[in-house]
């Protein structure tokens, strides 16, 4: 995973756990899960394995759900397909 990636989960997760709680209370976003799905065996591949190590830590200790080894199989609507895993979502980036 790159830095522009990263950069957009960022987002995502600023305007979930923030920009929607104070803008929009009347969605919970208590029931909303972020996931990072990424098929390389750990985040930020090009730099050094503690800044990824960390990034992984940092991102979780957000509520991420962070998965390393997770090729994704097939996109399809409401639905990421893994292997051996289907998580389904009504929102996918």
């Amino acid at each position: 995973m790159g830095r522009v990636k990263l950069q957009m989960a960022d987002r995502i997760i600023h305007l979930s756990l923030r920009i929607l709680r104070r803008d929009f209370k009347h969605i919970n976003t208590g029931e909303a899960k972020i996931y990072l799905i990424e098929a390389a065996p750990r985040l930020l591949t090009m730099y050094d394995e503690d800044l990824s190590d960390y990034t992984k830590l940092a991102l979780e200790g957000m509520g991420v759900t962070v998965k390393v080894n997770s090729p994704v199989k097939a996109i399809r609507e409401g639905e990421i397909e893994l292997e051996g895993e289907t998580i389904r979502s009504a929102n996918i980036i």
